[in-house]
């Protein structure tokens, strides 16, 4: 059950970086 808790936490860690990097991406091209 830990080890599933820790997966869900890095993928979401994983989910919210890739969007700020989408939105960082986002804010360079304007």
């Amino acid at each position: 059950m830990s080890k599933q808790n820790i997966s869900t936490i890095v993928s979401g860690d994983l989910i919210v970086t890739h969007l700020i990097g989408q939105i960082n991406t986002e804010d360079v091209y304007e």
